[in-house]
């Protein structure tokens, strides 16, 4: 049994001001991966979220947009999730898994920094030949509806505990 599902997305280099000014913020832009893959892996629903932020550093011009916020989740079955996003890593991109569970723990470098854009490229390929096969008949791969309703809920309260960190109780349960 898992106990703690810790995900990590770090970006290398910030997006362009204009993106991160019209930007659904930080959590729809990288978090919803991670809320994503937490349940994928889990099997479990996330039942709460509490979220931070940094203050803005690296770019002045952004006022709607954080450079970095944590997610800590409270899961349907009793485990707990942990989200790290940033959107300035000086060693590359980054992003990664780690599971805790009862009996071992294991950690899987999605995105490496040393294996450049090679990942996320074979990613797109398998997701876009997925998209062909289906479009064209086949069996439907990957998330559903009820998968992508279900990880915005969980991004709509992470940016709603940055965007009204005083009120983190009226958004840790939908």
């Amino acid at each position: 049994m898992s106990t703690l599902i810790a995900c990590y997305e770090w970006d290398e280099r910030l997006p362009a001001p204009a993106f991160r000014a019209h930007s659904g913020g930080i959590f729809a832009d990288m978090g919803v991966h991670e809320f994503d893959q937490m349940r994928w892996l889990s099997g479990q629903e996330i039942d709460s979220v509490a979220a931070i932020a940094s203050p803005l550093h690296a770019d002045p011009d952004v006022t709607t947009d954080v450079d970095s916020a944590q997610a800590l989740v409270e899961l349907s079955g009793g485990a707990s999730g942990f989200v790290s996003l940033g959107r300035h890593h000086s060693g590359g991109d980054m992003a990664r898994v780690e599971v805790f569970g009862t009996r071992d723990t294991v950690r899987c470098d999605v995105l490496d920094p040393r294996e450049g854009e090679m990942v996320q490229l074979d990613a797109l390929r398998r997701q876009a030949e997925g998209f062909a096969e289906f479009a064209s008949g086949g069996r439907h791969t990957g998330a559903s509806v009820v998968d992508a309703i279900a990880t915005l809920e969980a991004v709509e309260r992470a940016s709603g505990a940055i965007r009204n960190p005083h009120s983190v109780a009226e958004v840790l349960r939908p």
